[in-house]
């Protein structure tokens, strides 16, 4: 069941049970990128937003989602912007905007069980009637598994305990939340809840700080990393050298991940927590033959190129005579019989710092009709299927899940991830594709897993944005697709996806221009000049409201410059698409950058999710550099 992309005023959303009744059971309930403005109460008792109070023993929410909705203003007997009192499986309370509320901003009571995570929320203003009881998020009786991470939680006024209580509770992690003001000290009943001491908060310059910064440093490779000062935590602002030393026949091939560059000893900043990876690559070693006893190191053998025809309707394999590479394709992916050529590449771009290569593994792909045509597109995916032996792994001094398959966007100038699978089984790496071109097997140890994106239909366009450098993932090795996502962070990866600088020194006149992150200023300082962005009215740019698909489709377009379009707006609420976004929805619509719904609608105020949001900026990518 899902509820989404709705408005509510005065009366929210109330789900409720009584104990007689049949249990209620909900499985996979999604409450997602809805409004509540001025909520009074719920047909009597106690306010909230959202409201899930299933108080027989049998009734249940199995994998709860309430994500990317924006709560303002909530009054009544102790109300607050959100408040369950059951929940099982992998629940989860993210991204969400809460403010203005008379008691908790958020509550979870009673029966919540497995896990949930209650993460990346905006709570500000809880308890606005001042009776000293309300908190911004309040535990009570929860015996799941939570996590409480990456929540802002600000109030007017002068700081005040009652950020966070807990009572009654099974294990609480709670890190990396911003605090306003001073740091307080979370009130807690139970004394092996884990909640943290020495939280993040907002300095008086709005700075989002900690002085229990964590430094991981990973080596890839044979080598080691010497750390100075070596502590298990940092104050904000220290200094660090890092110093890379190869062990015997490696060599210090470069950083990745929050530190970049090939010199062997760099000094960071402590700025938030970071993590290093120091990569070494073994130094190939060729001896002169001294007799015939000592012959000389062979270079890798590198198999000869093969050509296999394809029947159009019936499909194909083409195998390189050792097994090492294969290009399968299916049967009407061509509309003609063509000749498959799988060629070994010697010579060929190296990639960025931070990349590994496997020697022998690059190759040169085409197809070519009877008529000596080259087909470079096909109607349905192609397999790619490279296998690797473990002497070659060790050679690299990578591990067979690290390795991704990546083309060469020529146009882009850049080595661009397919969506991957590695089977430890055989050493094969496999991916599809739907063009040819040159393809590569290679390892980026600083690049996010992203164990959220796999057969998720933006894989393939988030894969693309992460190659490129325009998104990353969460600290988790999540990319949460179907999460919202904020006005400055959409303007952040437009400016990127644009191929922008952010400002140095950001100059922003918003009236609401404190409210925008201090990691945001600078690419919304840069789409301002940009023309990109012009904020929502009233001189505000309304940093964390999601960002709806009409702003989206304006954004992106303004990134390209006007564009003249001769199609008419087809959509069946094509009245409903506000006269400033119209024409660069059209134009969006005749690039291929946006599509609308299946019903033919475009549904402009609708919020955009992330990986919404990935698919129209990697299409930005492709387009940008054919104009």
């Amino acid at each position: 069941m899902e509820i989404k992309g709705f408005e509510f005023k005065e009366n929210g959303i109330k789900i409720t049970g009584w104990t007689g009744s049949d249990p209620v059971v909900f499985e996979n309930l999604t409450i997602a990128n809805n409004r509540f403005l001025d909520i009074g109460g719920n047909s009597g008792g106690n306010a909230a937003a959202i409201h899930l109070n299933l108080s027989d023993t049998a009734d249940d929410a199995s994998n709860l989602t309430i994500t990317s909705n924006r709560i303002v203003g909530v009054m009544g007997a102790d109300p607050s912007g959100i408040s369950i009192s059951v929940c099982s499986g992998n629940s989860r309370i993210t991204h969400n905007y809460i403010e203005n509320v008379y008691h908790n901003s958020i509550q979870v009571t009673s029966r919540a069980t497995g896990t949930l995570d209650i993460s990346h929320n905006v709570l500000k203003n809880w308890d606005s009637d001042m009776n000293g009881k309300g908190r911004a998020l309040r535990l009570h009786g929860v015996s799941a598994a939570i996590t409480v991470s990456h929540n802002v939680m600000v109030k007017d006024g002068e700081p005040q305990e009652g950020y966070l209580k807990a009572s009654a509770c099974g294990p609480i992690d709670a890190r990396l939340n911003y605090w306003n003001g001073t740091v307080p000290s979370p009130e807690t009943v139970v004394a092996d809840n884990d909640i943290e001491s020495a939280p993040w908060y907002l300095d008086s310059a709005r700075q989002v700080r900690s002085d229990e910064l964590r430094l991981d440093v990973t080596v890839n490779g044979q080598g080691t990393v010497t750390v100075e000062p070596a502590q298990e935590h940092y104050e904000f602002g220290t200094e660090v050298r890092l110093t890379a030393t190869p062990a015997a026949g490696w060599r210090f091939a470069g950083w990745s991940g929050d530190l970049t560059g090939n010199a062997a000893s760099v000094e960071l900043v402590m700025d938030y927590h970071k993590a290093v990876t120091a990569t070494f690559q073994r130094v190939p070693v060729v001896t002169e033959p001294s007799g015939p006893s000592t012959p000389p190191v062979e270079p890798p053998v590198i198999a000869p190129s093969v050509t296999g025809t394809v029947e159009a309707e019936v499909g194909g394999t083409v195998e390189l005579e050792d097994g090492s590479a294969a290009v399968e394709v299916p049967a009407n992916a061509v509309l003609e019989d063509v000749t498959v050529t799988l060629a070994p590449v010697t010579e060929v771009t190296q990639p960025t710092t931070g990349m590994v290569m496997i020697a022998g593994k690059v190759f040169e792909i085409t197809a070519e009709t009877e008529d000596g045509e080259l087909v470079t597109q096909f109607s349905e995916p192609i397999t790619l299927t490279f296998k690797l032996t473990q002497e070659e792994l060790e050679e690299a001094g990578v591990d067979l899940e690290d390795l991704k398959v990546f083309y060469w966007d020529e146009k882009a100038g850049a080595w661009i991830a397919l969506p991957t699978r590695v089977d430890p089984e055989t050493g094969t790496v496999t991916a599809v594709t739907d063009h040819f071109t040159v393809f590569a097997v290679m390892a980026k140890p600083d690049m996010p897993a992203l164990s959220d994106i796999l057969g998720h239909w933006g894989e393939k366009d988030i894969l693309r944005l992460v190659s490129l450098g325009v998104v990353g993932g969460y600290e988790d090795g999540t990319f949460r697709p179907e999460a919202g996502i904020t006005r400055q962070e959409f303007a952040k990866m437009v400016v990127l996806a644009a191929g922008l600088e952010p400002d140095a020194e950001p100059e922003l006149t918003f009236a609401d221009s404190d409210e925008i992150a201090e990691w945001a200023r600078g690419y919304v300082s840069a789409a301002v000049k940009a023309g990109i962005i012009t904020g929502v009215g009233d001189n505000r740019f309304a940093p964390t409201d999601p960002v709806t698909r009409a702003q989206a489709a304006t954004m992106i377009m303004r990134s390209l410059g006007e564009v003249e379009t001769a199609l008419e707006l087809t959509f069946a609420d094509a009245e409903t698409i506000p006269e400033w976004a119209k024409a660069a929805i059209l134009g969006a619509v005749e690039k291929g950058i946006v599509t609308g719904f299946e019903d033919n609608t475009f549904k402009p105020d609708l919020s955009a999710t992330r990986g919404q949001a990935a698919k129209m900026l990697s299409k930005l990518t492709v387009v940008r550099f054919e104009d």
